[in-house]
């Protein structure tokens, strides 16, 4: 028979480095071999999924949006095996990762997880985190204020596979375009967190409304704004966590989970990892304890 293996996926090279060094860690103590998996040609992609996939133990993916990983999720659990997503932490921690069960995003288990699991320890963590933010970050000590005037449009997912999958909003245009529908009253100050080359031609706004292209301003940006409007970026989170009015749109937690945001903010800040770390066990063992409470859930409500 051939022997059981932990399968890695990634497309960004400098993450798949992680994913292999945890992968190897949790294949050395069931005696498995690590694969990595190369999508050179589509036989592989296809081997993989149709044949391959019942000898794999548990997969370890990066992001959980990305081309081909949504085949890589139906046929691990076609074949029974565990999926680990990892990505970018949410709470913008230097050197830290996420972990879920089913996705990043909108595709994220927090999207129906009723978060039963949620305690007093992890509502302590989230409360000592969020006070630690105030006090460490510049200017915000005092959380929120708002009455400047003005509201902050977040764009980070434009041009990515994230805003084909999670966005509500065809493109950019549109997106603009509804945040002035709603705030008819405010100028509208847009910061963009990745891929601004370009991203504002030909772009029609209001003559009131402001792009920021430097990210360092949005702690400051966001304590005196009437309001922050986005689709499921990080800085959305910030907001949330300094006491700032949010609108969501498309497919992210903060819209969708059943649970309250402040149990939801302490979930994700549960699954946070430091990235250094060589043993991600017990984060396992947590995101497969909570995986079968779902399951459960889900079996049992009518």
């Amino acid at each position: 028979m051939k022997p059981r293996s932990v399968l890695v996926y990634s497309l960004n090279a400098y993450k798949l480095k992680h994913l292999v060094r945890y992968a190897e860690h949790y294949a050395y103590r069931r005696n498995m071999s690590v694969q990595v998996l190369r999508v050179n040609h589509a036989a592989n992609f296809q081997t993989l999924i149709c044949r391959d996939m019942a000898y794999i133990d548990a997969v370890f993916m990066w992001g959980g949006h990305w081309p081909g990983q949504a085949v890589i999720k139906k046929s691990a659990d076609k074949f029974g095996a565990k999926t680990y997503v990892f990505s970018d932490p949410i709470f913008k921690r230097r050197d830290h990762i996420l972990i879920d069960s089913e996705g990043s995003l909108g595709g994220s288990s927090l999207m129906h997880d009723p978060l039963d699991w949620v305690g007093k320890m992890e509502m302590y963590g989230y409360e000592a985190h969020r006070d630690h933010m105030h006090n460490s970050t510049q200017g915000m000590r005092s959380g929120w204020v708002g009455g400047n005037g003005h509201v902050l449009g977040v764009v980070e997912l434009i041009n990515s596979y994230d805003f084909l999958a999670y966005s509500p909003f065809r493109d950019l245009q549109e997106m603009v375009a509804v945040c002035e529908s709603i705030y008819p009253e405010n100028e509208v100050w847009w910061v963009s967190t990745s891929n601004t080359k370009g991203m504002w031609d030909n772009i029609e706004m209001r003559h009131d409304s402001r792009v920021f292209k430097k990210t360092y301003l949005k702690s400051r940006l966001i304590k005196k704004a009437d309001g922050v409007f986005g689709i499921a970026n990080p800085m959305l989170y910030d907001a949330l966590m300094w006491g700032a009015p949010i609108t969501v749109h498309g497919q992210c937690p903060l819209l969708n989970s059943p649970a309250s945001r402040d149990k939801l903010m302490a979930a994700i800040l549960r699954r946070t990892v430091p990235i250094a770390t060589e043993d991600i066990q017990p984060w396992l063992d947590h995101i497969d304890s909570t995986r079968i409470s779902g399951m459960i859930e889900a079996t049992t409500t009518p």
